[in-house]
Protein backbone atom coordinates (compact mmCIF):
# COMPACT_ATOMS: atom_id res chain seq x y z
CA UNK A 1 0.00 0.00 0.00
CA UNK A 2 0.92 3.31 -0.81
CA UNK A 3 0.80 6.39 1.48
CA UNK A 4 1.69 9.83 1.22
CA UNK A 5 2.30 10.97 4.09
CA UNK A 6 1.57 15.30 4.25
CA UNK A 7 2.44 16.68 7.94
CA UNK A 8 1.86 19.98 9.06
CA UNK A 9 4.52 20.55 10.84
CA UNK A 10 8.49 19.09 9.76
CA UNK A 11 11.91 18.75 11.26
CA UNK A 12 14.25 21.62 10.13
CA UNK A 13 17.96 21.92 10.73
CA UNK A 14 16.43 24.73 13.51
CA UNK A 15 14.38 22.55 15.03
CA UNK A 16 15.30 18.44 14.43
CA UNK A 17 12.39 17.23 17.31
CA UNK A 18 9.34 19.19 15.06
CA UNK A 19 6.97 17.17 14.29
CA UNK A 20 8.97 13.72 15.37
CA UNK A 21 5.72 11.86 15.55
CA UNK A 22 4.89 12.60 11.95
CA UNK A 23 8.08 11.06 11.28
CA UNK A 24 7.99 8.16 13.50
CA UNK A 25 4.70 6.87 12.63
CA UNK A 26 5.37 7.29 8.93
CA UNK A 27 8.89 5.26 9.66
CA UNK A 28 6.24 2.98 11.59
CA UNK A 29 4.06 2.16 8.54
CA UNK A 30 7.31 1.41 6.46
CA UNK A 31 7.96 -1.28 8.81
CA UNK A 32 4.86 -3.44 8.15
CA UNK A 33 5.38 -3.05 4.87
CA UNK A 34 3.98 0.09 3.13
CA UNK A 35 5.33 2.37 0.50
CA UNK A 36 5.91 5.56 2.29
CA UNK A 37 6.88 9.41 0.70
CA UNK A 38 6.25 12.83 2.71
CA UNK A 39 5.67 15.96 1.40
CA UNK A 40 6.29 19.44 3.52
CA UNK A 41 5.53 22.85 2.44
CA UNK A 42 8.04 25.10 5.05
CA UNK A 43 7.50 28.42 5.55
CA UNK A 44 10.34 30.45 6.03
CA UNK A 45 9.99 33.34 8.16
CA UNK A 46 12.28 36.49 6.21
CA UNK A 47 14.40 36.12 9.21
CA UNK A 48 15.09 33.50 8.08
CA UNK A 49 15.84 34.79 4.41
CA UNK A 50 18.91 32.31 4.01
CA UNK A 51 17.02 28.84 4.91
CA UNK A 52 15.03 29.62 1.71
CA UNK A 53 17.67 28.78 -0.33
CA UNK A 54 18.99 25.22 1.38
CA UNK A 55 18.29 22.18 -0.24
CA UNK A 56 17.03 19.56 1.54
CA UNK A 57 15.33 17.08 -0.64
CA UNK A 58 16.79 13.72 0.28
CA UNK A 59 16.08 9.78 1.84
CA UNK A 60 14.99 10.54 4.99
CA UNK A 61 15.77 7.57 7.75
CA UNK A 62 14.67 5.73 4.55
CA UNK A 63 11.98 8.22 3.57
CA UNK A 64 11.71 9.98 0.95
CA UNK A 65 11.21 13.50 1.50
CA UNK A 66 10.05 16.33 -0.60
CA UNK A 67 10.46 19.65 0.74
CA UNK A 68 9.88 23.45 -0.76
CA UNK A 69 9.82 26.63 1.34
CA UNK A 70 8.19 29.34 0.80
CA UNK A 71 8.73 32.95 2.47
CA UNK A 72 6.23 34.05 4.60
CA UNK A 73 4.62 37.73 3.90
CA UNK A 74 4.14 39.72 7.21
CA UNK A 75 0.83 40.56 8.31
CA UNK A 76 -0.27 38.71 5.05
CA UNK A 77 -2.44 35.34 6.75
CA UNK A 78 -4.62 34.45 4.35
CA UNK A 79 -2.32 35.34 1.41
CA UNK A 80 0.23 32.90 2.96
CA UNK A 81 -2.14 30.34 3.72
CA UNK A 82 -2.64 30.42 -0.27
CA UNK A 83 1.05 30.22 -0.87
CA UNK A 84 1.19 27.14 1.31
CA UNK A 85 -1.37 25.08 0.00
CA UNK A 86 -0.07 26.08 -3.52
CA UNK A 87 3.53 24.38 -2.61
CA UNK A 88 1.65 21.47 -1.22
CA UNK A 89 -0.28 20.88 -4.95
CA UNK A 90 2.94 21.42 -6.59
CA UNK A 91 5.06 19.80 -4.34
CA UNK A 92 2.27 16.54 -4.84
CA UNK A 93 2.47 17.03 -8.77
CA UNK A 94 6.16 16.15 -8.00
CA UNK A 95 5.69 13.64 -5.58
CA UNK A 96 3.61 11.30 -8.21
CA UNK A 97 5.94 12.06 -11.52
CA UNK A 98 8.67 10.72 -9.64
CA UNK A 99 7.40 7.99 -6.83
CA UNK A 100 3.73 7.28 -8.87
CA UNK A 101 0.23 8.07 -7.14
CA UNK A 102 -0.19 7.20 -3.88
CA UNK A 103 -3.15 5.07 -2.95
CA UNK A 104 -4.10 7.25 -0.10
CA UNK A 105 -2.76 10.58 1.52
CA UNK A 106 -2.40 10.76 5.32
CA UNK A 107 -2.31 14.12 6.47
CA UNK A 108 -1.71 15.71 10.19
CA UNK A 109 -3.62 18.32 11.30
CA UNK A 110 -6.28 21.05 9.81
CA UNK A 111 -4.98 23.82 12.12
CA UNK A 112 -3.00 26.12 12.43
CA UNK A 113 -3.29 27.72 8.65
CA UNK A 114 0.07 29.06 6.87
CA UNK A 115 2.36 27.01 9.55
CA UNK A 116 0.25 23.73 9.30
CA UNK A 117 -3.55 23.04 7.55
CA UNK A 118 -2.22 19.82 5.70
CA UNK A 119 -5.62 18.63 6.36
CA UNK A 120 -6.78 21.80 3.66
CA UNK A 121 -3.85 21.02 1.52
CA UNK A 122 -5.00 17.40 1.32
CA UNK A 123 -8.83 18.17 0.23
CA UNK A 124 -7.77 20.23 -2.18
CA UNK A 125 -5.36 18.20 -3.65
CA UNK A 126 -8.55 15.21 -3.74
CA UNK A 127 -10.37 17.63 -5.46
CA UNK A 128 -7.64 18.34 -8.57
CA UNK A 129 -5.99 15.41 -8.40
CA UNK A 130 -8.64 12.14 -7.38
CA UNK A 131 -6.96 10.86 -4.77
CA UNK A 132 -8.54 9.80 -1.43
CA UNK A 133 -7.15 11.28 1.93
CA UNK A 134 -7.69 10.92 5.58
CA UNK A 135 -6.57 13.21 8.30
CA UNK A 136 -5.68 13.14 11.82
CA UNK A 137 -5.49 15.87 14.36
CA UNK A 138 -3.61 16.87 17.21
CA UNK A 139 -3.93 20.09 17.78
CA UNK A 140 -5.46 21.91 20.12
CA UNK A 141 -6.42 25.00 18.38
CA UNK A 142 -10.63 24.12 18.35
CA UNK A 143 -9.79 24.22 22.31
CA UNK A 144 -8.40 27.94 22.18
CA UNK A 145 -11.65 28.87 19.69
CA UNK A 146 -8.97 31.04 18.02
CA UNK A 147 -9.89 29.90 14.64
CA UNK A 148 -11.36 32.57 11.85
CA UNK A 149 -14.55 31.75 10.66
CA UNK A 150 -13.11 31.64 6.98
CA UNK A 151 -10.57 28.95 7.73
CA UNK A 152 -13.13 27.45 10.39
CA UNK A 153 -15.66 26.85 7.20
CA UNK A 154 -12.70 25.35 4.83
CA UNK A 155 -11.72 22.87 7.77
CA UNK A 156 -15.62 21.41 8.13
CA UNK A 157 -15.85 21.36 4.38
CA UNK A 158 -11.90 19.25 4.59
CA UNK A 159 -13.26 16.62 7.21
CA UNK A 160 -16.67 16.43 5.73
CA UNK A 161 -15.12 15.19 2.31
CA UNK A 162 -12.36 13.28 4.09
CA UNK A 163 -13.28 9.45 3.86
CA UNK A 164 -11.61 9.29 7.39
CA UNK A 165 -10.84 11.46 10.42
CA UNK A 166 -8.83 10.58 13.20
CA UNK A 167 -7.88 12.28 16.49
CA UNK A 168 -5.00 11.12 18.90
CA UNK A 169 -7.18 11.61 22.20
CA UNK A 170 -10.84 10.41 23.14
CA UNK A 171 -11.26 14.05 24.32
CA UNK A 172 -10.03 15.95 20.82
CA UNK A 173 -12.66 13.19 19.39
CA UNK A 174 -15.63 14.36 21.29
CA UNK A 175 -14.37 18.21 20.78
CA UNK A 176 -14.21 17.57 17.08
CA UNK A 177 -17.26 16.29 16.38
CA UNK A 178 -19.36 19.29 18.56
CA UNK A 179 -17.44 21.69 16.88
CA UNK A 180 -17.09 20.74 13.31
CA UNK A 181 -20.59 19.26 13.30
CA UNK A 182 -19.26 16.02 12.03
CA UNK A 183 -22.03 12.60 11.60
CA UNK A 184 -19.86 10.93 14.16
CA UNK A 185 -16.82 11.15 16.30
CA UNK A 186 -13.67 10.52 14.97
CA UNK A 187 -12.80 7.18 15.12
CA UNK A 188 -9.31 7.69 18.13
CA UNK A 189 -5.56 6.18 17.47
CA UNK A 190 -2.85 7.69 19.39
CA UNK A 191 0.66 9.00 18.26
CA UNK A 192 3.65 6.29 18.07
CA UNK A 193 5.93 5.86 21.08
CA UNK A 194 9.35 4.77 20.51
CA UNK A 195 9.41 2.26 23.33
CA UNK A 196 12.61 1.04 21.64
CA UNK A 197 14.22 4.32 22.68
CA UNK A 198 12.04 5.13 25.78
CA UNK A 199 12.50 2.51 27.83
CA UNK A 200 13.36 2.16 31.51
CA UNK A 201 16.75 1.71 32.91
CA UNK A 202 18.57 1.52 36.37
CA UNK A 203 18.76 5.14 37.82
CA UNK A 204 22.50 6.55 37.98
CA UNK A 205 21.27 8.80 40.62
CA UNK A 206 19.73 9.29 44.16
CA UNK A 207 18.86 13.27 43.80
CA UNK A 208 15.27 12.75 43.13
CA UNK A 209 14.60 15.00 39.93
CA UNK A 210 11.35 16.63 38.42
CA UNK A 211 11.52 16.92 34.45
CA UNK A 212 9.04 18.27 31.92
CA UNK A 213 9.59 18.38 28.17
CA UNK A 214 8.19 21.27 26.50
CA UNK A 215 8.12 24.31 23.86
CA UNK A 216 8.39 26.93 26.17
CA UNK A 217 5.57 29.21 25.67
CA UNK A 218 2.41 30.36 27.95
CA UNK A 219 0.12 27.63 27.43
CA UNK A 220 2.89 24.72 28.86
CA UNK A 221 2.91 27.36 32.22
CA UNK A 222 6.46 26.09 32.91
CA UNK A 223 6.39 29.59 35.47
CA UNK A 224 3.99 27.75 37.78
CA UNK A 225 6.80 24.35 37.66
CA UNK A 226 9.10 27.20 38.72
CA UNK A 227 7.32 28.75 41.65
CA UNK A 228 5.96 25.15 42.74
CA UNK A 229 9.39 23.90 43.07
CA UNK A 230 10.77 27.17 45.44
CA UNK A 231 8.08 25.86 47.49
CA UNK A 232 9.41 22.68 47.65
CA UNK A 233 13.21 23.22 47.55
CA UNK A 234 11.99 24.98 50.77
CA UNK A 235 11.49 21.39 52.54
CA UNK A 236 13.47 19.35 50.37
CA UNK A 237 16.53 21.52 49.33
CA UNK A 238 18.27 18.42 47.72
CA UNK A 239 15.99 18.13 44.58
CA UNK A 240 16.44 18.69 41.29
CA UNK A 241 14.34 20.09 38.16
CA UNK A 242 15.31 19.38 34.41
CA UNK A 243 13.78 22.04 31.87
CA UNK A 244 14.09 20.63 28.07
CA UNK A 245 12.62 22.70 25.61
CA UNK A 246 13.37 26.09 23.63
CA UNK A 247 10.37 28.42 22.84
CA UNK A 248 9.90 32.41 23.58
CA UNK A 249 9.50 32.20 27.19
CA UNK A 250 12.85 30.66 27.99
CA UNK A 251 14.78 33.87 28.86
CA UNK A 252 11.76 35.24 31.63
CA UNK A 253 11.74 31.54 32.60
CA UNK A 254 15.62 31.68 33.20
CA UNK A 255 15.46 34.94 35.11
CA UNK A 256 12.72 33.56 37.49
CA UNK A 257 14.42 30.72 38.24
CA UNK A 258 17.25 33.57 39.31
CA UNK A 259 14.68 35.47 40.88
CA UNK A 260 13.50 32.42 43.03
CA UNK A 261 17.04 31.78 44.00
CA UNK A 262 16.04 27.98 43.10
CA UNK A 263 19.05 25.51 43.22
CA UNK A 264 19.84 22.30 40.91
CA UNK A 265 17.46 23.57 38.21
CA UNK A 266 19.16 23.04 34.65
CA UNK A 267 17.40 24.16 31.49
CA UNK A 268 18.39 21.86 28.42
CA UNK A 269 17.21 23.98 25.46
CA UNK A 270 16.01 21.71 22.53
CA UNK A 271 17.92 18.48 22.36
CA UNK A 272 17.86 15.55 20.03
CA UNK A 273 15.53 12.55 21.05
CA UNK A 274 18.20 9.90 21.88
CA UNK A 275 19.12 12.88 24.81
CA UNK A 276 15.67 13.46 25.98
CA UNK A 277 15.42 9.96 26.40
CA UNK A 278 18.52 10.35 28.49
CA UNK A 279 17.42 12.63 30.61
CA UNK A 280 13.93 10.82 30.99
CA UNK A 281 16.31 7.81 31.97
CA UNK A 282 18.19 10.46 34.69
CA UNK A 283 14.72 11.17 36.53
CA UNK A 284 12.22 10.32 38.92
CA UNK A 285 9.23 12.06 38.57
CA UNK A 286 7.47 13.88 34.96
CA UNK A 287 5.33 17.28 35.72
CA UNK A 288 2.79 18.12 32.77
CA UNK A 289 0.96 21.32 34.00
CA UNK A 290 0.03 22.44 30.65
CA UNK A 291 -3.45 24.25 30.03
CA UNK A 292 -4.20 21.78 27.04
CA UNK A 293 -3.01 18.58 25.59
CA UNK A 294 -4.26 16.50 23.06
CA UNK A 295 -2.47 13.65 23.96
CA UNK A 296 1.14 14.62 25.16
CA UNK A 297 3.83 12.80 23.71
CA UNK A 298 6.24 13.59 26.19
CA UNK A 299 3.68 12.52 28.84
CA UNK A 300 3.45 8.90 27.34
CA UNK A 301 7.29 8.94 26.91
CA UNK A 302 7.82 9.44 30.84
CA UNK A 303 5.12 6.76 31.20
CA UNK A 304 7.32 4.51 29.07
CA UNK A 305 10.48 5.36 31.06
CA UNK A 306 8.75 4.03 34.15
CA UNK A 307 8.57 7.48 35.47
CA UNK A 308 5.96 8.84 38.30
CA UNK A 309 3.74 11.86 36.57
CA UNK A 310 2.49 14.44 37.60
CA UNK A 311 0.01 16.18 35.38
CA UNK A 312 -2.67 19.04 34.97
CA UNK A 313 -5.91 18.01 33.87
CA UNK A 314 -5.08 18.76 30.47
CA UNK A 315 -7.66 17.21 28.29
CA UNK A 316 -5.47 15.09 26.24
CA UNK A 317 -3.19 12.06 28.45
CA UNK A 318 -5.62 11.45 31.69
CA UNK A 319 -7.00 8.11 29.89
CA UNK A 320 -3.23 6.59 30.26
CA UNK A 321 -2.58 8.50 33.25
CA UNK A 322 -5.84 7.34 35.09
CA UNK A 323 -4.30 3.67 33.86
CA UNK A 324 -1.07 3.98 35.41
CA UNK A 325 -2.02 4.71 38.87
CA UNK A 326 -0.43 8.11 38.38
CA UNK A 327 -1.73 11.95 39.69
CA UNK A 328 -4.18 13.90 37.98
CA UNK A 329 -4.52 17.68 39.87
CA UNK A 330 -7.76 19.35 39.00
CA UNK A 331 -6.13 22.67 40.23
CA UNK A 332 -3.91 24.30 38.09
CA UNK A 333 -2.35 26.38 41.18
CA UNK A 334 1.32 26.38 41.51
CA UNK A 335 0.14 25.36 44.86
CA UNK A 336 -1.71 22.44 44.35
CA UNK A 337 1.40 21.31 41.98
CA UNK A 338 4.24 22.05 45.26
CA UNK A 339 1.89 20.09 47.40
CA UNK A 340 1.27 16.89 44.83
CA UNK A 341 5.33 17.06 44.26
CA UNK A 342 5.82 17.15 48.04
CA UNK A 343 3.14 14.11 48.18
CA UNK A 344 5.21 12.05 46.04
CA UNK A 345 8.30 12.81 47.68
CA UNK A 346 7.09 11.59 51.10
CA UNK A 347 6.06 8.08 49.54
CA UNK A 348 8.55 8.06 46.62
CA UNK A 349 8.12 4.42 46.36
CA UNK A 350 4.14 4.16 46.54
CA UNK A 351 3.72 2.97 42.66
CA UNK A 352 0.14 1.58 41.19
CA UNK A 353 1.99 -0.06 38.88
CA UNK A 354 6.13 -0.71 38.12
CA UNK A 355 8.13 0.78 35.56
CA UNK A 356 8.55 -2.35 33.75
CA UNK A 357 4.68 -2.88 33.62
CA UNK A 358 4.00 0.74 32.16
CA UNK A 359 6.37 0.12 29.58
CA UNK A 360 4.94 -2.85 28.86
CA UNK A 361 1.36 -0.87 28.93
CA UNK A 362 2.56 1.64 26.20
CA UNK A 363 4.09 -0.59 23.64
CA UNK A 364 1.15 -2.57 23.50
CA UNK A 365 -1.10 0.35 23.00
CA UNK A 366 1.55 2.95 20.95
CA UNK A 367 4.03 1.36 19.78
CA UNK A 368 5.15 1.65 16.57
CA UNK A 369 3.27 -2.20 15.69
CA UNK A 370 0.59 -1.22 17.32
CA UNK A 371 -0.30 2.15 16.20
CA UNK A 372 0.89 1.00 12.44
CA UNK A 373 -1.55 -1.46 12.95
CA UNK A 374 -4.64 0.06 13.70
CA UNK A 375 -3.80 2.52 11.07
CA UNK A 376 -3.54 0.22 7.89
CA UNK A 377 -6.60 -1.52 9.64
CA UNK A 378 -8.35 1.73 8.51
CA UNK A 379 -6.26 2.22 5.23
CA UNK A 380 -7.66 -0.92 4.08
CA UNK A 381 -11.02 -0.18 4.51
CA UNK A 382 -10.74 2.72 2.23
CA UNK A 383 -8.29 1.68 -0.69
CA UNK A 384 -8.86 -2.25 -0.76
Amino acid sequence: MHILVIPSWYETPQNKTLGSFFKEQAIALQEQGCQIGIIYSEPVSIKRFSRYFETDNKKDSCLTLKRKKYLCIPFCYDTNLRLHIRNYKKLYAQYVAEHGKPDLIHAHSFMYGPGGAAGLAAYEIAQQFNVKYVVTEHASALLLDNIKPKELKAIKAASIHAQQVLAVSKSLSLLMHNKLALSQAPHVIGNVIDTHLFRPVPLSQSRYTFITVAQLRPIKEINKILYAFADVQKDHPETALFIVGDGPDKPALENLAHSLALNHVQFFGSVARTRVANLLQESHCYINWSKYETFSVAVHEAISCGLRVISSACQGPEESLEHCGELICKSNSSQALARTMMLLLSDPNNNAMSADQKHMFITQKFGKKAIAEQLIKEYKKIVL
